[in-house]
């Protein structure tokens, strides 16, 4: 039907034959009974109602799914920022990259071809610790959520690494030459050390940090239990130092197998008999104390520090660096074992490849090298030319130049030693008859070895009484001190000193060094031992304490701070 679907549209005019008002009235109500019909009909038929509610699903379906693509996508992109934040900060942090930090951090994310993402990115680095941080940021350009008013998402990361010290081992190398009696040094010395202790270790006894205490002067006592370690060789038993040849200085390692020469045991200074300042002191004051996280001990030892003789910086420093390298630990272990050190460092000294560990060594000294002494060779071992008599202790010694024996306290040259066997023979009469005694003395001339005759009497007094008065000569003696004595020279312990201390710093520990009123030519060794300038310190009197503290300082902030 033409004009609509269920009604004739069609006016009355376009019926001629019928009249216009009357037909119209009867398309009217014709058109209005069908379109009811219709409606009526259309709410009965069930036919398309499924086709449209999945039409809607289907819209739906489409909308989720296009909001689930853009999260996605958001999801992903936030995964490799996050990603290449963290590898960059963590690469960045490591203490092994000498690279600057925030190069590193651009480096990765420009490898990655996210440069426009990173926002910022800082680095906190300080000796044995560095901290680095770094935050990017993102927009991604929506395909769906846009339909629905949502353009863009935001996408954001942020990440932080650090590398820090958790376990310090330190050799604390302290000089107590003669010349620390001057101005209190000792005093001063005595206060800082126990002050530096307690700066570095905080209120209790930790495991985290172990120190060392090498006191030196002209030599190092390393004591009888920790020297039993070593292949030292055995002319006496009277003290325990070693002396070290010059390629030992070139190493921190000081070998367990490798023979060493124990040093010899004598007064190299003074003319008395009886020896005054033994060049390897004994005193057990004075020995090592070998790895202690206890306070109370290591601040006793500092506090019961005496003098001694002349000034070994080298040595002091050798002996600080084989504490510190890790073929030592089995050393460590047994006297761990033996109850000489706690049981917990009984791991130590950790390999220089730990890197959360460690390795310091403070050096101080008032002075700079000076000579030191030695007994030549030939004069080291074995029996001596030297008798004492046992029964009133008086010496005599045979001198080869003139075929006898020089008797000190009788000023004379006798064919035997004084002390030897006299035999007498004494008669008397009675009657025309003689009757003879023969007596014979006992035997008590004993002829000394030369480490007996150091360990009795001093070079010098052996030089002047033994050898220049025999001949009235003051050039014998000056000659025979020459023979006896040897001498290492200050320029070259000062190489000895270079050497070890850059082999300590190649190794990888961290050298502070301190000039307690020294000289200039001490505060140039010292500053060229330490790790750089800036831990080289001078000190004056008291202020001694405050570098003391300030080294402790700088050492506890290389800690683990996360």
């Amino acid at each position: 039907m033409a004009g609509g679907m269920f009604c004739d549209t069609r006016t009355g005019a376009d019926y001629p034959f019928q009249g216009t008002f009357g037909m119209n009235k009867f398309f009217a109500a014709s058109c209005l009974s069908r379109l009811g019909g219709a409606v009526r009909r259309f709410g009965r038929n069930e036919e398309g109602a499924l086709i449209v509610f999945g039409l809607i699903m289907f819209i739906l379906m489409i909308a989720i799914g296009g909001l689930a693509v853009d999260v996605m996508r958001h999801e992903s992109l936030r995964t490799r920022l996050q990603s290449t934040t963290d590898r960059a900060v963590l690469a960045a942090a490591s203490l092994d990259q000498t690279l600057d930090p925030v190069a590193v951090v651009d480096d990765y994310f420009a490898k990655a071809n996210m440069s426009s993402m990173l926002v910022s990115r800082t680095s906190e680095t300080k000796l044995g610790f560095r901290h680095v941080e770094a935050r990017t940021a993102a927009v991604q350009n929506n395909l769906f959520m846009d339909m629905i008013g949502i353009p863009t998402l935001n996408v954001a990361a942020s990440g932080a690494a650090e590398e820090s010290i958790s376990t310090i081992e330190v050799s604390l190398v302290l000089d107590v030459s003669n010349s620390m009696k001057d101005n209190n040094r000792l005093v001063n010395l005595r206060v800082a050390g126990q002050d530096f202790i307690d700066e570095l270790m905080g209120g209790d006894d930790t495991e985290d940090i172990s120190v060392s205490v090498v006191p030196y002067s002209g030599q190092v006592n390393a004591g009888s239990m920790l020297l039993s370690y070593y292949n030292v060789s055995n002319e006496h038993g009277y003290s325990n130092c070693v002396h070290f040849a010059a390629d030992d200085f070139d190493s921190t390692a000081l070998s367990t197998a490798q023979p060493f020469r124990r040093a010899a045991h004598f007064d190299p200074w003074y003319t008395a008999s009886d020896p005054q300042l033994m060049f390897c002191n004994t005193d057990a004051r004075l020995a090592i104390l070998p790895f202690s996280n206890d306070k109370s001990v290591l601040k006793n030892k500092i506090k019961n520090l005496i003098l001694d003789g002349n000034t070994s910086i080298d040595i002091g420093v050798k002996w600080g660096a084989a504490l510190l390298d890790p073929g030592t630990r089995p050393v460590i272990a047994d006297l761990a074992a033996n109850g000489v050190v706690p049981a917990a460092l009984a791991d130590r000294p950790f390999g220089y490849d730990n890197k959360q560990v460690l390795k310091v060594m403070v050096v101080m000294s008032d002075g700079e090298n000076w000579d030191q002494f030695g007994i030549a060779e030939d004069y080291r071992s074995g029996p001596s030319n030297v008798w004492i008599n046992t029964a009133d202790n008086r010496p005599s010694i045979w001198h080869a130049s003139v075929g006898k024996y020089y008797v000190r306290h009788l000023n004379t040259w006798k064919d035997d030693p004084w002390g030897s066997p006299v035999t007498t023979t004494s008669c008397s009469s009675y009657k025309w008859k003689t009757t003879c005694t023969t007596t014979t003395t006992p035997d008590t001339a004993e002829r000394l070895t030369y480490p007996e005759l150091w360990n009795k009497y001093a070079v010098r007094w052996v030089a002047n009484n033994l050898y220049g008065d025999a001949f009235g000569s003051t050039s014998v003696y000056n000659t025979w001190v020459n023979n006896f004595l040897t001498v290492t020279q200050p320029s070259t312990k000062n190489t000895r000193l270079h050497n070890i201390c850059q082999a300590s710093k190649d190794a990888g520990v961290l050298i502070f060094s301190i000039g307690f009123e020294a000289p200039s030519n001490g505060r140039a060794a010292l500053r060229d031992c330490a790790s750089s300038p800036g831990h080289y310190y001078d000190a004056k009197g008291i202020e001694l304490s405050s570098v003391f503290e300030a080294i402790a300082r700088q050492i506890t902030q290389l800690k683990l701070t996360q």
